[in-house]
């Protein structure tokens, strides 16, 4: 089963200091989840491009306050699009990712519900559902 990539997460300290020495991309979305306790940021690359989402923990109880703090940020995920909720249940069990968050709504991607899992080659992965009907 294949999924389009819809963008790749990078946790950093300070969001507004990355973007000076930003190589390139156009901040299209700048959020506050509360839900995650970070504020979010999205790059756009140019049409057909995946996104670059920017995050930054606004408080040691964070989700990714933990990475950050142990890995000093960069790199944290990889998200693809998923149609249904139910897809990305089936998907996680016959590939054996175990679910780690979710689906919770996510303010900085038009409401629409996301999933992480934890891959067996321990890597993290997000599921974005765009436009559910299951």
């Amino acid at each position: 089963m294949q999924f389009p990539l819809n963008h790749i997460g990078i946790v950093v300290a300070d969001i507004d200091r990355y973007l000076k020495h930003s190589l390139s991309g156009t901040v299209y979305s700048d959020v506050v989840d509360p839900i995650q306790d970070a504020r979010i940021v999205f790059l756009d690359h140019g049409q057909n491009q995946p996104h670059t989402e920017l995050i930054q923990p606004l408080s040691a109880t964070a989700t990714t306050a933990g990475f950050l703090k142990r890995a000093g940020g960069g790199y944290h995920h990889l998200c693809y699009e998923a149609g249904t909720v139910e897809a990305v249940k089936s998907y996680f069990k016959t590939s054996r990712i175990k679910l780690i968050y979710g689906p919770v709504t996510a303010p900085a991607l038009s409401d629409n519900d996301v999933m992480f899992g934890y891959t067996p080659n321990r890597e993290i992965i997000e599921f974005v559902v765009i436009n559910d009907q299951g």
